[in-house]
């Protein structure tokens, strides 16, 4: 009987403890989009992309002129069918060294995007951790990440955040 009543006691104190504690949410992804930082590495990622399609974009004309030349010179039949096959040759490696510049562009595109974005993410957790840390938190929920599935008095510490960013 004395058990049952220290297990209760404690479990009465232990939900107390546990009703008091300080809880928080934000929307780490509309903090990310505000930040001047993002939109900066937005602008560059941008301009990078744009420079490598621009290098694409040339080769694919490069190689069209090239595939029409052949087509004309086949019809015309002024080319050897030896030199017609050694065409197709060449036209084939073009093409599929076209396709891998391609797969390589989107691997840079997202390797710079990484490189650009996670500085800017770090400075966001950093904040969000300090804001925590100095508002005595014990949880701090993200809404962007669907984590957020109930909470009672919980404070949107979006503020708090954004002046940690200056933003």
């Amino acid at each position: 009987m004395n058990k049952t009543i220290t297990f209760l006691l404690c479990m009465l104190l232990s939900i107390g403890a546990l009703s008091a504690q300080k809880y928080g949410h934000l929307n780490s992804l509309n903090l990310l989009e505000q930040m001047p930082a993002t939109k900066a590495a937005d602008a560059e990622l941008e301009k990078f992309s744009n420079d490598l399609l621009a290098q694409l974009e040339s080769k694919i004309q490069a190689f069209q002129t090239r595939y029409q030349d052949a087509v004309s010179k086949i019809q015309n039949g002024t080319i050897t069918p030896i030199e017609q096959q050694k065409m197709e040759q060449e036209l084939q490696q073009e093409q599929q060294a076209i396709e891998t510049f391609q797969k390589s562009v989107d691997l840079q595109v997202m390797s710079k995007r990484q490189e650009l974005i996670d500085p800017i993410t770090q400075k966001l957790q950093d904040a969000i951790q300090e804001v925590g840390k100095e508002g005595g938190y014990a949880m701090i929920f993200d809404e962007s990440t669907g984590a957020l599935l109930f909470t009672i008095e919980s404070q949107d510490i979006t503020a708090a955040v954004k002046a940690k960013l200056g933003i």
